[in-house]
């Protein structure tokens, strides 16, 4: 559930990252200071979160499966 929350989530931020790449945003206190890295590190920690619980998803995914087979070759030799 959560990898598909990040999923969901990953669109939108990704339209805010195309604009914060094409069109630069200063702060209004420091005027030299571009704020649009902010949104990129955000879409960057989205990417990299994404990653992470698809590996962890796909890690359970073949856990389940081989503890299945393990059952279904112990069930056989009785």
């Amino acid at each position: 559930m959560t990898l598909v929350s990040i999923l969901v989530f990953l669109q939108p931020v990704y339209g805010f990252f195309r604009m914060s790449i094409r069109y630069p945003e200063y702060g209004t206190l420091i005027r030299w200071f571009n704020t649009g890295w902010l949104v990129q590190v955000m879409f960057v920690t989205m990417v990299l979160s994404a990653v992470h619980m698809a590996f962890h998803v796909s890690k359970d995914i073949f856990e389940i499966r081989k503890q299945s087979w393990l059952r279904s070759q112990e069930g056989g030799s009785k």
